[in-house]
């Protein structure tokens, strides 16, 4: 299957949204993604999205039926984000001056996480599809690929607590089994993409998705956060296969957040270079909040919006001119960002 315009320019805003986020919580200080509800709302489903997506764009009809095609496989997930995130992270401490040990031991590898987190979850894939040829019914194949979803869902909580050993926080453990299961979603969503485009197009379904997805009483229930993530979820897809026309446009706008979402990985990496910050403006995104912490009001809440989305997009397509350059070094281009696709 050709690549996707719409998936692609979702990719696009949801790497500006990612780098908006670390601009307020890394580029400025204070904590000031608690400044409006808006930062926190879109990161509770920002990544549950990105692990979606990447489950759905990793799902092949032509998978790995011999040992050496399943080890080619892994070699290239190696290449293509073990080697770049390993590289990335540790020149990222030397520039920042920091300890790179313990920017290991923080299960969020300071940044980093996202891809080295992702990395396991396909090699755990890659070897369940392996598995999964023996059986003939696609839905036994479908609950093997779920069977590790179950087993993180009963996890002992002190796996997933501050307190973990030292070699679960260096695996980033605690976001294996916070995000493999969306990853699954993902695949199964494109296992299953025509009747995903019917789905689309049921309007009593996609209602009742919305409703559920930000009117449910539930919603800081932790046991259910997971179904309300993955309603949202859909919600989205849903208005992007409603655009799909326009995403898919030759016109300038469709055009730059298909470019920028084919260039997430690039962005990921280098975007954590330039969280600079500007004290005049962070004095005034800060002056938005009164003495008792309240929420921001329309109009501040557009204000942050305005000034720290550009900010974003500049930052965006300053890393992809850095990617440009880069690809003039073949070699540096490859360890940083893996092989070209």
């Amino acid at each position: 299957m050709n690549r996707l315009g719409y998936i692609d320019a979702l990719r696009g805003i949801g790497i500006i949204l990612l780098v908006y986020n670390h601009f307020l919580f890394f580029g400025f200080s204070g904590g000031m993604s608690t400044m409006t509800p808006l930062d926190n709302e879109v990161m509770f489903i920002l990544m549950p999205l990105f692990f979606v997506i990447s489950g759905f764009v990793s799902y092949r009809k032509e998978q790995a039926t011999t040992l050496p095609q399943l080890m080619k496989t892994l070699w290239m997930k190696v290449r293509q984000l073990l080697i770049p995130t390993i590289i990335m992270f540790v020149f990222s401490r030397y520039a920042h001056c920091a300890s790179i040990v313990d920017g290991l031991q923080d299960i969020m590898k300071k940044g980093y996480w996202f891809t080295f987190t992702l990395f396991q979850i396909i090699v755990i894939y890659q070897i369940l599809i392996y598995i999964a040829r023996h059986f003939s019914k696609h839905i036994y194949k479908i609950l093997v690929l779920c069977l590790p979803a179950l087993i993180f869902a009963f996890t002992p909580p002190e796996y997933t607590s501050d307190n973990q050993y030292v070699i679960l926080k260096i695996l980033s453990i605690r976001q294996l089994l916070a995000y493999y299961q969306y990853f699954i979603v993902g695949v199964i969503a494109k296992y299953n993409f025509e009747l995903l485009q019917k789905t689309m197009t049921n309007k009593w379904w996609i209602s009742l998705c919305f409703i559920y997805a930000f009117f449910c009483p539930t919603y800081h229930d932790p046991y259910t956060n997971w179904l309300i993530i993955i309603a949202r979820i859909t919600c989205i897809f849903w208005i992007a296969y409603y655009y799909r026309n326009w995403l898919d446009k030759d016109s300038f706008l469709p055009n730059q957040l298909r470019y920028i979402g084919r260039h997430t990985i690039e962005i990921y990496f280098l975007h954590y270079f330039f969280l600079f910050k500007i004290p005049t403006i962070e004095m005034y995104l800060f002056s938005f909040i009164n003495a008792q912490d309240t929420i921001c009001l329309a109009h501040e809440y557009m204000l942050e919006l305005l000034i720290v989305g550009t900010l974003a997009i500049i930052v965006c397509y300053v890393c992809l001119l850095i990617r440009k350059i880069l690809d003039a070094f073949p070699l540096i281009s490859e360890l940083c960002f893996g092989p070209n696709k």
